[in-house]
């Protein structure tokens, strides 16, 4: 299809301007060449002079009415000429319904009308930095940004003291998930837990994933099978003090004293932990 005038292209545009400086005549070779005189608007010291009247044009010929001195401030701006760059105006708004960037897209502010689509790409943010949810945040929020999440496994280890001590030689993965200071620890399957080398009558205690916060403590289930229990108790939770990198399995039941699960509790040969899991927070 032919047109006229310029040809389109894909590209971003803005009208060109020249600056003359006069030699106090009235004849001056433009840099484009034009059709008519409506096709450009010359200026003198800032005024706009009338077409036709006060100059005309031929091709690249522009000629005034009156001489144009030195001294003034003297100009012509293309109408029917754009200046034609693949690079998007600085100082210009960008506006699309769609877009798509092959590299990497970076800005001090954006606002979204619509649903943001990431497909099989990521959000990153640098550390300490995250979703900030002051907007809907209550009255005593004492922070509204999450920064981190993190999906990971630690090797779960039984030990006879709450720090140091003897550790046994029976092991397991366990798995975690972390949102900002809230984790989720669990495991399955410790089985035929060996004491060997332990001291019986030490609390059991098994390795966390993060140390717990040092402002409170915190409780999860378990289920389990051949853990001898003490009288009138029916029930093992792990539990977590505050600062601690390990938990260990409380016992309790109706009216009786709550106690620690100790390393002789285990007969090491079909005692199990089958499923435990807990919740807690870090600082």
């Amino acid at each position: 299809m032919a047109y006229l005038g310029n040809t389109p292209a894909s590209r971003f545009t803005s009208m060109d301007k020249q600056t003359i400086t006069g030699d106090g005549g009235t004849d001056y070779t433009l840099d484009h060449a034009v059709g008519s005189e409506q096709e450009i608007e010359v200026f003198v010291n800032n005024v706009r002079q009338e077409p036709s009247v006060a100059y005309t044009v031929a091709g690249t010929a522009l000629t005034m009415t009156g001489n144009v001195a030195s001294t003034d401030d003297f100009y012509v701006v293309f109408q029917g000429k754009a200046q034609q760059s693949v690079t998007h105006p600085s100082n210009s708004a960008l506006q699309a319904t769609t877009g798509t960037f092959s590299g990497a897209l970076s800005a001090t502010t954006g606002t979204f009308s619509g649903a943001v689509s990431m497909g099989a790409n990521n959000i990153t943010f640098s550390d300490g930095s995250g979703i900030d949810f002051s907007a809907s945040a209550g009255s005593g929020a004492t922070s509204s940004i999450l920064n981190d999440y993190e999906e990971g496994a630690w090797t779960v280890e039984m030990y006879d003291a709450i720090s140091g001590g003897n550790a046994s030689s029976t092991t397991v993965t366990g798995y975690y998930t972390k949102i900002g200071k809230l984790v989720t620890a669990r495991f399955y399957a410790m089985n035929n837990i060996s004491t060997s080398g332990l001291t019986s009558g030490n609390a059991a205690y098994f390795t966390l994933p993060f140390a717990s916060s040092s402002t409170g403590r915190s409780a999860g289930s378990c289920t389990y099978e051949s853990i001898n229990l003490g009288s009138g108790r029916t029930q093992l939770t792990p539990t977590i003090s505050a600062s601690q990198s390990r938990l260990q399995l409380t016992e309790t039941g109706d009216n009786v004293t709550d106690a620690s699960i100790a390393v002789g509790d285990f007969n090491g040969t079909s005692s199990d932990i089958v499923t435990l899991s807990i919740t807690y927070a870090v600082d």
